[in-house]
């Protein structure tokens, strides 16, 4: 459907959810798009290619030694569902300081580069504690699948730390 000269409308379906997309007829980005009860949300990335859209999600995550295993679980869950992510480290399970790599997680989160983030240490509270220090950042200790639905659909948390010494990895996805 045009509307107007510049805009185009195309409605789709993600993960069951329909989404009508506004985008710009002349460079292919998306602008805007709509759920059905006319949330409004801005779309970071987004291609159209023929006649479909994808749109992308950057996840940040990141990790101490303590939480490196556990981080390469994650990861390799969200590529499996099609999710990209952003690892700033470590790389390794070598000894070394979580607030360097929680802080550059929670800024590309702040900054607008990943639309959410994921930090793991041994118990979870130093990187969530370090993360929520940059401006813009919820970062919220979960334990359980249901404190992090809520802290998310409640309280807007934008990041998700996690303790790799206090859950395994099939609860943590």
């Amino acid at each position: 459907m045009n509307i107007g000269f510049e805009q185009i409308i195309q409605v789709f379906r993600m993960n069951g959810t329909s989404i009508l997309v506004e985008y710009n007829k002349h460079s292919g980005r998306a602008e805007h798009a709509f759920l059905l009860n006319g949330t409004s949300i801005l779309l970071k990335r987004s291609i159209y290619s023929g006649k479909n859209w994808r749109i992308f999600i950057m996840i940040a995550i990141a990790s101490d030694h303590g939480g490196y295993n556990l981080k390469e679980h994650i990861k390799a869950y969200l590529v499996a569902k099609g999710i990209s992510c952003q690892d700033f480290g470590t790389d390794s399970t070598a000894s070394c300081d979580y607030p360097v790599f929680g802080k550059a997680a929670a800024e590309a989160v702040a900054s607008g580069a990943c639309e959410k983030g994921i930090v793991i240490c041994t118990t979870g509270i130093g990187i969530s504690i370090t993360a929520n220090k940059v401006k813009g950042i919820r970062c919220a200790l979960c334990a359980d699948p249901l404190s992090a639905e809520l802290t998310r659909r409640h309280n807007n948390a934008n990041m998700l730390a996690m303790g790799a010494g206090m859950i395994g990895p099939n609860l943590a996805v």
